[in-house]
């Protein structure tokens, strides 16, 4: 790939759109050449449009580049991508990537705003490719806030396809309709990585497929977070070879990482987990899990405060699937912290249909007797050889828990409401009305407020007002 360095546009934002306006009308009354002009910008806002080879002003009819035309956004305008393959590379900063929003970028006055974020988006009906060479990430957003990514396909990137957040972290970015695979695996690698952002959205989206690391066939998590705060993922599709999401560190004091919403996804045949987390106050509700699982706490390794503390996993389906409560590090662990683990966490009104349970499995005795305020209520248990219940069962660490059935879980006080029976898990894994498991699952999902009689209190005005 070849690459140019930016150069901003001698021309102030009013006298472009000036020039705008009279390339309009020249093409509104051209005897010639008709296009079919899509534009969703509102009020004075302008549309733009890019195309692979576009070297002219922007306009529809004589599109610019993604350098070019990404300079001359400002609030509420939208930039087009014109269908085919992107694979210029432009520099600024720290990186040399296909769209380059780095920290030293800016937007032309006015600027960007929750109400009137700039949107970069794929043409409609056509399929615009952010195609990179598998040497460098495809794309980077960092020190720029209120943007919106939709229907844009993003593949052949090295190590990360999108860097959200590496130095200047900002806020209200969406990536909406997007589809991203063929990532190469490196090291701590995904396709979207997000760093420190807040009010971050990731919806309506298609992720699949890492392309492996050579040495050892390993690859990583398709979405990836560090220290975010407020994150939304919601109505996508993960599967094929790689793992869903992983939160890999948690907020550094208390409070600071907001709420983590995973709803309404599926997570169908991963090659590793459909979700990690090491955040608290994570939410896991109203998904289609298939053959993967959600573990919380998967390591140590955040700094700062206790974790993971206040998960929610609730009305969610689960099929050759399962939950897993992991312990933590007890005393004398890093930055002074004690007491790590998945404790007050809440597990209700989900389908277990074949699928594990596993609760502080390597947990201490003197872990088990401090308790981990676990709620687990109203979930229905379909397993073909009966369901089990690891509960700090591994004899190794501990000699206090044990491995139940749901009669003895429930007899030790856990599983109230929680029945074990035939769910009548259709082949669309919908459950007939009437039946016993009807109001669980992810198809129960909807009615329910996503918060409703749990420990987590009710997300930020964030994710009500999107």
């Amino acid at each position: 790939m070849d690459h140019f360095s930016f150069s901003w546009l001698p021309y102030s934002s009013a006298i472009r759109r000036v020039l705008f306006g009279l390339v309009g009308v020249f093409f509104l009354y051209a005897p010639t050449a008709v296009y079919a002009n899509t534009c969703e910008a509102t009020g004075t806002s302008t549309c733009y449009y890019a195309s692979p080879n576009g070297t002219g002003v922007g306009t529809l009819a004589d599109p610019g580049s993604i350098q070019s035309t990404t300079q001359q956004l400002s609030a509420g305008d939208f930039l087009y991508l014109r269908g085919g393959d992107y694979t210029q590379t432009y520099l600024m900063d720290d990186f040399d990537v296909i769209l380059n929003l780095d920290k030293g970028f800016r937007f032309q006055n006015p600027q960007p705003s929750n109400a009137q974020p700039v949107t970069i988006k794929g043409y409609p009906g056509e399929t615009a490719v952010l195609r990179g060479d598998n040497s460098r990430p495809c794309a980077v957003i960092d020190g720029s806030s209120h943007i919106v990514i939709s229907n844009l396909t993003i593949r052949d990137c090295f190590n990360i396809g999108v860097v959200v957040g590496a130095n200047a972290p900002a806020s209200d970015i969406r990536f909406d309709g997007v589809v991203m695979s063929n990532i190469q695996y490196n090291d701590n690698s995904a396709f979207i990585q997000v760093h420190s952002y807040s009010q971050v959205v990731i919806e309506n989206s298609t992720f699949h497929d890492y392309i492996p690391r050579s040495s050892d066939n390993f690859v990583g998590s398709y979405l990836k977070f560090f220290q975010a705060r407020d994150i939304l993922v919601q109505n996508n599709l993960f599967y094929g070879n790689g793992g869903g999401i992983y939160y890999k560190h948690g907020e550094r004091t208390l409070g600071s990482g907001g709420f983590t919403r995973i709803i309404g996804n599926t997570f169908r045949n991963l090659s590793r987990h459909a979700v990690y987390t090491n955040q608290n106050r994570t939410e896991v509700t109203g998904n289609l899990i298939l053959n993967s699982e959600v573990q919380v706490h998967q390591e140590d390794g955040t700094r700062g405060v206790p974790f993971t503390k206040n998960v929610v996993i609730s009305y969610n389906t689960m099929v050759n699937s399962g939950v897993v409560l992991n312990e933590g590090c007890e005393s004398g662990c890093t930055d002074g912290l004690s007491d790590l683990g998945a404790s007050d966490a809440t597990v209700n009104n989900n389908i277990f249909k074949d699928s594990n349970y596993q609760i502080w499995r390597y947990g201490s005795n003197s872990q088990y007797d401090k308790g981990i305020n676990l709620t687990s209520t109203n979930n229905c248990f379909d397993h073909s050889s009966g369901q089990q219940f690891s509960y700090f069962s591994s004899t190794n660490f501990g000699s206090k828990g044990q491995t139940h059935t749901l009669a003895s879980w429930q007899a030790a006080g856990w599983g109230n409401g929680s029945i074990e029976t035939n769910s009548q898990l259709q082949a669309d894994y919908s459950i007939p009305a009437g039946t016993a498991c009807i109001n669980m699952g992810h198809t129960a999902y909807g009615s329910q407020p996503p918060s409703s009689g749990q420990s987590v209190p009710n997300p930020p005005l964030l994710f009500s007002s999107l």
